[in-house]
C-alpha cells in the first residue's frame, strides 16, 4: 500500500510540476495576483508536507525494518535474560562483501539485458530526453530580453500588466475636421497589482516606424475622445485598470510603412556588459481619412452608430418643435435612491443680440452605450450634442449652421437648441451627427 500511496503522490506532484511551470512562464506576460499567489503558497506546503512521511517509511523498509518481525517475549525466554545479569559482552557483526559484489554484479547484468531486449524503446527515450535537454540549454545559455508581442497580448512592464487594444491612423478630429497632419493613437489597458502606485514615463514608449523612433504628443489626445479617454494618467495607483491612448504625430508619407511601440525596459548586466532590454509591439492600425455619408433618416428612424467608435449607441428624433421657451419636467434622486419630480424652464437669455433667436425643442430617444472609451468621460445627451451634431437649415436665401446648445445636462429625452429665427421658416432642417469619419443626417424639415 505504501507504494500504491506513492505513486499516486508523484503523480499528482508530477502534474503540479507542469502546472507551475506554466505559471512561471506565464510571469513575462502577467503578474500574479496576491490571492492567487497565496492560494499557490498554501496549495504546496500541503503537497509538500507528506514527503517526510515517505522518506521515513521508505528508508526503514530500505534498510530492512519491520516491527512486526520482532517478538520480543520470545527473545526474552530463549536468551533467559534476567535483571541479575550486568555484566559487558562483546557484539560482533560479520560483513559479507563478496555477497554484497556478486549482487551488484547480478542486477548491472540484468539491467545490460534489460536495455538490450529493449533497445528500440530506450534509444527512443535515450534521443527525446537528449532533444529536450538541448533545447532546455539553448534557450537558458542566451536569455532573449527583447520579446515581442501582438494585439490584445499582455505582457508586464515596471510591475504593470499592459495591453494594447488596436491602434488607428487619421487626419480626422473626433467630428470629422481635417488636422494638420496624420496622427497614429494607440489605444492601452494597463492594470497595476503590484500593490503600490507606479509612476509612468511616457517618453519610454516609442514609436518606430523605419529608422524614426517618434515620441508622444499627447497633448493632442483631446482630438481623439471617441476613440480614447482624454486623460492620460501620470500614475497608476495599486489596483487600478485604466484604458487610454497615446498620441504620435507621423508624416503622411509614412503611414503605410510597418510600425511597432519599442518599449524601453531596464537594463541588464550578462557576460560582463550591460544589456537593454526592450519590448516590441506590433501595430496594424486601421486607417480613418475619408468622411463617408453613413444614411439619411426621418424623423422617428432609429439612427445607430454601431459602424463608430460609440458601437451600440443610438439616437432618435421622435417629434420637433419651435418655441421661445419650453416648460418640462423631470425626474431626479437624491443620494439615498428617493426619487421625486421637479419642474424647469429654459429660456433664451436677453442681451448679446439673442432675444431674436428660438428655441427647436426635440422630444429624442439618446441611448449611450456604457463600455466604451468615449462613456469614460461623457455620459448624457448634452455632452453628445457638444461634440457630434450641427443643425443645418437652408432658407431661399442662405444656408447655415450656427447654433446654441441649451439642452440641459440632467435629461436623457430631451435636446434643446437656441437658432436664429429665421430657421423657423426654413425650406430645410436637418440635425447632423459627425462622428470621425461617418456622417449621418436626420431630415427635420424637407
Amino acid at each position: 500500500k505504501l507504494y500504491i500511496f506513492m505513486s499516486i503522490y508523484y503523480i499528482l506532484i508530477f502534474f503540479g510540476l507542469f502546472y507551475l511551470t506554466g505559471v512561471f512562464a506565464s510571469f513575462e506576460k502577467a503578474l500574479l495576483a496576491s490571492t492567487i499567489s497565496r492560494r499557490i503558497r498554501d496549495i504546496l506546503i500541503i503537497i509538500y508536507a507528506p514527503q517526510f512521511v515517505f522518506i521515513i517509511f521508505t528508508l526503514l523498509r530500505a534498510i530492512g525494518f519491520n516491527v512486526k518481525n520482532f517478538n520480543f517475549a520470545n527473545d526474552l525466554r530463549e536468551l533467559n535474560y534476567s535483571y541479575s545479569d550486568q555484566e559487558e559482552f562483546e557484539l560482533n557483526i560479520n560483513f559479507d562483501s563478496s555477497k554484497l559484489k556478486r549482487k551488484t554484479h547480478r542486477s548491472y547484468r540484468e539491467l545490460i539485458y534489460y536495455v538490450k531486449e529493449n533497445k528500440f524503446i530506450v534509444t527512443c527515450i535515450g534521443i527525446i530526453c537528449g532533444i529536450l535537454f538541448i533545447v532546455y540549454v539553448v534557450n537558458n545559455i542566451h536569455t532573449n530580453y527583447n520579446k515581442t508581442y501582438g494585439n490584445k497580448e499582455t505582457f508586464v512592464f515596471n510591475n504593470l500588466n499592459i495591453t494594447v487594444n488596436e491602434s488607428m491612423i487619421t487626419n480626422l478630429d473626433y467630428m470629422g475636421n481635417v488636422l494638420d497632419s496624420y496622427y497614429l493613437v494607440v489605444n492601452f489597458n494597463i492594470k497595476n497589482d503590484s500593490g503600490k502606485s507606479v509612476l509612468m514615463d511616457y517618453n519610454n514608449f516609442k514609436l518606430e516606424i523605419g529608422n524614426k523612433l517618434l515620441n508622444p504628443t499627447n497633448t493632442q489626445i483631446g482630438y481623439f475622445i471617441d476613440y480614447s479617454y482624454n486623460i492620460i494618467p501620470k500614475s497608476i495607483s495599486h489596483r487600478a485598470d485604466k484604458t487610454f491612448g497615446l498620441v504620435y504625430k507621423i508624416d503622411a508619407s509614412d503611414k503605410n510603412k510597418r510600425m511597432k511601440l519599442n518599449i524601453y525596459n531596464g537594463t541588464v548586466y550578462e557576460d560582463d556588459e550591460y544589456l537593454i532590454r526592450k519590448i516590441f509591439v506590433k501595430l496594424n492600425p486601421k486607417e480613418y481619412s475619408n468622411v463617408k455619408l453613413a444614411g439619411n433618416y426621418k424623423l422617428g428612424e432609429k439612427v445607430s452608430f454601431e459602424d463608430t467608435f460609440l458601437e451600440q449607441s443610438s439616437l432618435t428624433v421622435n417629434s420637433y418643435q419651435f418655441d421661445k421657451r419650453y416648460l418640462f419636467k423631470y425626474n431626479k434622486c437624491d443620494a439615498t435612491g428617493k426619487c421625486k419630480d421637479y419642474d424647469d424652464i429654459i429660456t433664451i437669455p436677453a442681451g448679446n443680440n439673442r432675444f431674436g433667436n428660438i428655441l427647436l425643442i426635440m422630444d429624442v430617444s439618446y441611448i449611450q452605450q456604457s463600455n466604451t472609451d468615449y462613456s469614460m468621460g461623457y455620459n448624457n445627451i448634452k455632452d453628445f450634442v457638444d461634440n457630434f451634431v450641427t443643425i443645418q437649415y437652408k432658407t431661399d436665401e442662405k444656408k447655415a449652421s450656427k447654433f446654441i446648445n441649451a439642452t440641459p445636462d440632467y435629461v436623457d429625452n430631451l435636446l434643446v437648441i437656441e437658432l436664429p429665427q429665421e430657421a423657423q421658416d426654413a425650406n430645410v432642417l436637418q440635425l447632423v451627427v459627425n462622428i470621425r469619419n461617418k456622417k449621418y443626417i436626420i431630415n427635420l424639415k424637407s
